[in-house]
């Protein structure tokens, strides 16, 4: 019988071998799923050195461990690593824009990019914070000029911005969209990179999302190098209260009516004055799905 720690190991990389994405021994001590106690990563390592069982489970290459028979490529990842090294770029220099937006607190990559695996045609996906009270007014100066210049998906081929999720930063706690298994969304907080901190807003979103370590303990946030962040920080303010309800009023007529349908779901479309999140191919169901169905063999 397998060890509590072998089966966390074997269900971590089970976790990502869903989405192709070969782990280091680092990152499978830093996302080990459910463990029984605290582990270091030493005696991760030394689990993945010596325990037959998950010589067995597991396959490794160049010092990543993924899946037996998932078919990951080491190669496929260090491509996906040298174009987010380029979409990073392009951030950066939409961020120093967004960043001058008064209402915008924060602005982070999340998605593909935070976790470095895109292609060249993946998405741009941003999170981007707001100040209280002024969700609306920050999203329509910081996705109009942008789709102006037809900079969205399915308007540009390479390297397209996403504006799918806005947050207020009074109401920064996912748990209230979190499903009842939700292993994605435990693991997407964590792996926002913020490339623009007004006020360390990304870590009062942290300490609003602490239940995340409930399944992934070992996780933390991630600080991105001064390469990647912008430092202009110009002053900050709510919007007025007729503005922001003007906007509103004028972006909600604007809104297609199949994601006002599916924001009464509450799941993978949220319309609110807290959150705006556009997802509409929400896959979180599937993918904690498949997870259970691959570690209820362990």
């Amino acid at each position: 019988m397998p060890s509590e720690l072998e089966k966390s190991i074997a269900k971590t990389a089970a976790y990502f071998s869903i989405f192709s994405y070969p782990l280091t021994s680092f990152e499978i001590w830093k996302w080990l799923s459910e463990p029984d106690r605290e582990y270091s990563l030493f005696e991760v390592r030394n689990a993945l050195e010596k325990s037959e069982f998950l010589k067995k489970m597991l396959e490794t290459d160049c010092g990543f461990f993924f899946l037996r028979g998932a078919g990951i490529s080491i190669r496929e990842r260090n491509e996906r690593t040298a174009d987010s090294h380029r979409k990073f770029k392009r951030l950066k220099r939409v961020a120093r824009f967004l960043s001058l937006i008064p209402w915008i607190d924060g602005i982070a990559a999340c998605n593909t990019l935070a976790w470095s695996h895109t292609t060249e045609k993946s998405d741009i996906d941003l999170l981007i914070i707001t100040q209280p009270n002024s969700l609306w007014s920050a999203r329509l100066f910081a996705v109009l000029p942008f789709a102006l210049l037809h900079q969205r998906p399915h308007e540009r081929a390479r390297d397209p911005l996403c504006f799918s999720f806005f947050l207020n930063s009074d109401a920064m706690d996912l748990s209230k969209i979190k499903l009842k298994d939700d292993p994605y969304l435990s693991a997407w907080v964590p792996s926002v990179v913020p490339v623009f901190d007004r006020g360390n807003v990304f870590d009062e979103f942290w300490q609003a999302n602490l239940w995340v370590k409930q399944l992934f303990p070992n996780s933390f946030p991630v600080f991105a190098s001064a390469n990647r962040r912008v430092g202009l920080k110009l002053f900050s303010m709510n919007a007025p209260k007729w503005l922001e309800s003007f906007l509103k009023r004028i972006q909600m007529r604007r809104m297609p009516a199949s994601l006002s349908e599916q924001a009464k779901a509450g799941i993978g479309v949220v319309i609110n004055n807290d959150m705006i999140k556009l997802y509409s191919a929400d896959r979180r169901e599937e993918i904690a799905e498949r997870w259970r169905k691959e570690i209820e063999k362990y």
